[in-house]
């Protein structure tokens, strides 16, 4: 029963922690649909935080986000199959967009860490290199669960982040993660890091 009110839970104010875990519960065996409820939700919130909490980074809230998404998923096909004007570009433009908010949504997962004088968890250009897109998407899910969970003064438990120490680790390089199994799963805490010189991080 508690599983199910969270799977359906809608936004609220503080935010509604989902950990990652649940997250990967709900989108997976939906084939991602429900992870679009989730960036509804998410977006939504923080534009109601950022209401009271203003913000350097705009926010597009659920509907301006996912909005013009499935406006260009849906015209691109269509615009293809009567040669209309644009074509199937209305399809990149949607995937541009979601891109682009995603940018915006990890620059204001940042922010509420540095704005409480705690270290940004993420590293936002990761969202353009691939694989690295991966690991920084599921350490955006963690940080911003746990940062409403710290809000709502409720301790965030999530085993797929016990079991991946990557997703909730402190911000580490991109070298880092590449020369150290004990980031990648539990299993390895005790394998030594990798000492290939190219994986050193650049002396200053």
């Amino acid at each position: 029963q508690n599983l199910l009110a969270d799977c359906v839970a809608g936004p609220e104010l503080p935010g509604f922690p989902r950990p990652t875990w649940q997250v990967a519960l709900f989108s997976v065996p939906t084939g991602l649909l429900w992870y679009g409820w989730y960036k509804f939700a998410v977006e939504e919130e923080l534009a109601a935080y950022n209401s009271e909490h203003p913000s350097q980074t705009p926010g597009y809230g659920g509907y301006g986000t996912l909005g013009p998404f499935v406006l260009g998923l849906a015209l691109g096909p269509l615009a293809e199959a009567v040669h209309a004007p644009g074509g199937a570009a209305w399809l990149g433009v949607g995937v541009v967009w979601i891109y682009y908010t995603q940018y915006l949504l990890y620059k204001r997962v940042n922010e509420l860490y540095s704005e409480t004088g705690q270290e940004e968890p993420l590293t936002v250009w990761w969202l353009v290199f691939p694989g690295f897109n991966l690991v920084v998407g599921l350490r955006q899910l963690h940080f911003l669960a746990e940062f409403w969970a710290c809000q709502r003064g409720q301790t965030l438990q999530d085993p797929l982040v016990d079991f991946f120490p990557f997703i909730g680790a402190p911000r580490y390089t991109w070298r880092k993660f590449l020369r150290s199994p004990s980031l990648w799963m539990s299993p390895l805490q005790d394998v030594k890091d990798f000492e290939y010189e190219i994986l050193q991080e650049p002396k200053r």
